[in-house]
């Protein structure tokens, strides 16, 4: 895959649903259309690259005294790969 310059990041859905749900995007760099990595009910936050800029990794909270999982995406969207238990 191509290495691409991009920036993820956190987005909370305030007037989508108002638990405080927060979703994560990536977006090029260089411009163009933002790509919604995850679309759930869940937290998700504290995106990071992976060294080869492939994979994002990220933690994820169902509820509020829920246990975050660490889990892994494509960096360009894509089905979760990993669901790693924190």
């Amino acid at each position: 895959m191509q290495r691409y310059r991009a920036l993820v990041f956190e987005r909370e859905r305030r007037y989508e649903s108002p638990d405080g749900t927060v979703d994560l995007y990536v977006s090029r760099v260089a411009g163009g259309a933002r790509i919604r990595l995850t679309a759930d009910d869940a937290v998700e936050e504290t995106p990071r690259f992976s060294p080869d800029g492939e994979k994002i990794a990220f933690t994820r909270r169902s509820g509020a005294d829920a246990v975050p999982e660490v889990r892994v995406v494509p960096a360009l969207g894509g089905e979760i790969v990993a669901r790693i238990p924190h």
